[in-house]
């Protein structure tokens, strides 16, 4: 079983209203401290970790800008395994053996896919486990 700290606070069903909302108090520092709201505090520190959110930074503009996809696109071309959110995830991830930028490598492989038969360009879970981090994870051992 591979780890990996998964959060609600990524939910897409939420996650541009919250983005915005999060560039404007990160660009005003106005997040709500825990005592405040510590739901608040929780989902806008989360988003601010992942989506690179501080004050005054390019990310935080560009939400508060409501430009939340150039955001998305900086996340999911950065994101990586082993991931730091917590000590305990990166040792867990680490401990794993995988050491990828999952991604980038599910969307480049869709993107080869889609150039050779758009109709059949699709990548199951079961494919993205067996064939992606399974072999990353053997390729790894080999060497």
């Amino acid at each position: 079983m591979y780890h990996y700290l998964f959060t609600n606070d990524l939910r897409i069903s939420h996650l541009e209203d919250s983005l915005y909302e999060a560039g404007i108090c990160f660009n005003t520092d106005s997040v709500p401290s825990a005592s405040e709201d510590k739901n608040a505090n929780n989902n806008m520190n989360t988003l601010g970790f992942y989506f690179n959110l501080t004050k005054n930074s390019r990310c935080s503009v560009e939400c508060s800008n409501n430009n939340i996809r150039k955001v998305v696109l900086n996340f999911i071309k950065k994101f990586q395994f082993p991931n730091p959110r917590t000590k305990e995830s990166y040792e867990n991830t680490s401990a794993d053996g995988i050491q990828i930028a999952p991604m980038r490598i599910i969307l480049r492989l869709l993107y080869i896919m889609y150039m050779q038969d758009s109709s059949t360009a699709y990548l199951t879970r079961d494919e993205i486990a067996d064939f992606i981090f399974l072999i990353m994870k053997w390729q790894k051992q080999k060497s």
